[in-house]
């Protein structure tokens, strides 16, 4: 007999941008906490993922070799499923978005690779056209819809097995809210976003069936500040300015939720989720040099190298 979950009732999406080849702490919290939500917590977990170059096979194979997934988790990505779907699901993707009365986007040729691209003369990125192994047409991503030639403005196009334009958007949150809409469907669910880079795009993404949570990585605050109101951290500014649009925001320890809520910053919006880690059964036995040590880290400011070493 199970003991009972100490989670709410599911199911779970952890959101983050992509699982690089070789990834580092973040990637590893992201996806040990899946792992323990699912093993521990009882509960449905599915990885998603957003950036357009990921192949979720793949990735799952590179994980699965290393023991940092399970095989009953999923792991999908955003294009992956968009390239590989019938018209059945493209259409279901897209519900009630359809094309607008812009005249179609330029075509691309397709150059025998999965994307053509199309740059201005100052080597700006006015278009990318996306296709199938067979080469249809799948996607059109237009940066200069306002003014052909000078970026500004999206539009973002789907296409049928056959390459016939289905829907358009003009926005790429508006694109990734139709598939996470799609992926989550009407019954209540958590959306877990640990990438930073989405943590804007999650901030306007509100649905009365989804809880929505933020994980704070880091520090809040610049290095070397002395004081709990700031400055903030630059990387970390835009995100606690959009503190209340999130259901709730994870941070790693009491003491930075605990100064977070006495610089303003929420108050019953924080939870405290410390990064986890799976340890061994026993610690070996065995005489060890109190003085001598190792630290695994990157070379980052942000790891304090220079604390570990006596000079």
């Amino acid at each position: 007999m199970s003991r009972p979950s100490v989670l709410p009732r599911g199911p779970y999406y952890a959101l983050t941008w992509t699982i690089a080849e070789e990834f580092g702490g973040l990637t590893n919290v992201f996806l040990h906490r899946a792992e323990s939500f699912r093993a521990m917590g009882g509960q449905k977990v599915q990885l998603l993922t957003l950036s357009p170059g990921l192949n979720p096979r793949k990735a799952k194979a590179r994980l699965l070799q290393h023991g940092l997934v399970n095989r009953r988790m999923p792991l999908r990505n955003m294009w992956w499923e968009l390239e590989h779907a019938s018209d059945r699901k493209l259409r279901a993707i897209i519900g009630s978005a359809g094309l607008d009365a812009v005249a179609p986007p330029r075509d691309l040729p397709y150059e025998k690779r999965r994307e053509t691209v199309l740059l201005n003369e100052n080597e700006k990125t006015l278009q990318v056209d996306r296709f199938r192994s067979n080469g249809t047409r799948y996607a059109t991503d237009q940066k200069d819809a306002k003014k052909p030639g000078t970026v500004g403005g999206r539009r973002v196009t789907l296409y049928s097995r056959r390459g016939v334009p289905l829907a358009s958007f003009n926005t790429m949150a508006a694109l990734q809210s139709a598939w996470l809409d799609w992926v989550i469907g009407k019954s209540n669910a958590f959306l877990l976003n640990d990438s930073q880079f989405l943590a804007d795009y999650v901030a306007g993404y509100r649905r009365p069936n989804v809880v929505t949570v933020q994980a704070l990585h880091n520090l809040h605050l610049q290095p070397a500040t002395t004081s709990l109101y700031g400055p903030l951290s630059k990387s970390k500014a835009g995100l606690l300015r959009r503190i209340d649009d999130y259901d709730l925001m994870a941070v790693l320890t009491e003491k930075q939720g605990q100064d977070l809520i006495h610089a303003g910053f929420g108050d019953e919006d924080i939870r405290v989720i410390p990064n986890s880690r799976a340890l061994p059964p026993a610690v070996p036995v065995g005489r060890r040099d109190p003085n001598r040590g190792v630290m695994a880290v990157r070379l980052s400011w942000q790891k304090h190298p220079q604390e570990a070493v006596r000079v």
